[in-house]
């Protein structure tokens, strides 16, 4: 049998989305997989990283183009200052000197479908899933093989 290392799916991202991000000059993927923790919640609903164009030969000071829904254009502009330090803050150096800002609604995430909450598994349940950890040392493993186990056992339906 094969064991395969677990990757996370921000592993992937850069895989999936690197090659046409990197067209719009948006070398690191990460500012827009991180928007909303970069600029916060209220302002990424409302505008979205489009391309990061340098001045010729440099790497730095560049100009970032944000599509934002007209509301929020105004709001950008007078939040200019922090947005730029927040994302020159991302990138770790003074990547982005200015904003343009492009009238345009930005592209809505897929919103994803709520599950219905899952049961928790009955008293007998868990005793057998808590028995099968006590062999692991890590305290924190083992809890996390215990909510798995949870896990496992609510999308089977309370099964086994």
């Amino acid at each position: 049998m094969r064991l395969r290392k677990s990757h996370s799916l921000s592993e992937y991202v850069d895989a999936v989305i690197g090659p046409a991000a990197r067209r719009r000059g948006l070398a690191a993927t990460t500012l827009i997989a991180d928007w909303p923790l970069v600029v916060g919640e209220r302002l990424a609903t409302r505008c979205q990283p489009v391309r990061l164009t340098f001045p010729p030969g440099r790497q730095s000071g560049g100009t970032l183009v944000l599509h934002a829904a007209a509301s929020a254009a105004l709001d950008l502009q007078f939040s200019e200052r922090q947005v730029v330090e927040r994302v020159n803050g991302h990138y770790g150096f003074g990547a982005v000197a200015r904003l343009r800002i492009v009238q345009a609604p930005p592209i809505k995430p897929v919103q994803r479908r709520r599950q219905a909450p899952r049961a928790a598994p009955n008293p007998e349940q868990l005793g057998r899933i808590q028995e099968g950890t006590r062999s692991v040392a890590d305290p924190q493993l083992a809890a996390a093989l215990v909510r798995l186990g949870c896990a496992v056992l609510a999308e089977q339906g309370g099964r086994r």
